[in-house]
């Protein structure tokens, strides 16, 4: 998965200021996160001073051919949140790096990892599970109280994995499990949507949602029902 501008300057400016004073912080990546934010960005956020002092990514050229980047400097995205007091772990289907846990999201997630994390960073994990409710279950359990789960996924990638998703898995998965929505947002092709472009009639191609949500109380898990058929 891939971490780029609008969603790092997002998690810099809305979640990390508010988990900054938690300690023991623990953060969950669906995936290694692969880190495509630019220099200039990182400098406007810490400085040239820090930016300088930031190790790259262990495996730069993989991630520039995986995602077909010409940056040309790949940041350590596990320094940078251990930076910012986090312990990393990263799930994933298969071992990549050699210190992934193997975890099938389509099956029911393991009790011992129940309301362990403080952030969830999923950038493209969830369309990929073909049972994607119970996935989505699983990530949502996972969450401490008052911790974030950042999602983005497709609505409208023809191809890219099993699913898209319709604005209103997030209002009703997350409005029904006791999380609260802080940041939502659309984009194409890195460009931010108007929100009255999003409609059900009419979505651009190749659109994405990113959404930011805080699971504001523990509750008994509920599956939704879309409202209209109540």
């Amino acid at each position: 998965m891939g971490v780029e501008n609008f969603y790092y300057k997002d998690m810099f400016d809305i979640v990390l200021p508010d988990l900054e004073k938690r300690s023991d912080k623990k953060v969950l990546c669906l995936g290694y996160p692969d880190m495509l934010v630019t220099e200039d960005l990182l400098i406007d956020l810490y400085g040239k001073e820090f930016v300088d002092t930031i190790p790259e990514d262990p495996l730069p050229d993989a991630v520039r051919e995986w995602h077909k980047s010409q940056l040309p400097k790949i940041f350590d995205p596990l320094w940078l949140l251990r930076h910012h007091g986090f312990d990393p772990v990263i799930f994933d289907g298969v071992v990549h790096r050699g210190f992934e846990e193997v975890v099938n999201l389509n099956e029911p997630l393991d009790s011992k990892y129940y309301e362990q994390f403080d952030l969830v960073i999923d950038t493209g994990t969830l369309e990929h599970c073909f049972n994607v409710g119970t996935a989505f279950k699983n990530v949502c359990q996972s969450i401490k109280k008052d911790g974030y789960f950042m999602t983005a996924a497709p609505i409208t990638k023809l191809n890219h994995g099993y699913w898209n998703f319709g604005t209103i898995v997030y209002s009703d998965g997350f409005g029904w499990n006791g999380f609260e929505i802080t940041q939502e947002k659309y984009l194409r092709k890195g460009e931010i949507l108007p929100k009255e472009v999003i409609n059900r009639k009419r979505i651009p191609l190749l659109s994405i949602a990113f959404i930011i949500a805080k699971r504001t109380e523990i509750k008994e898990w509920a599956w939704p029902i879309q409202g209209k058929y109540l």
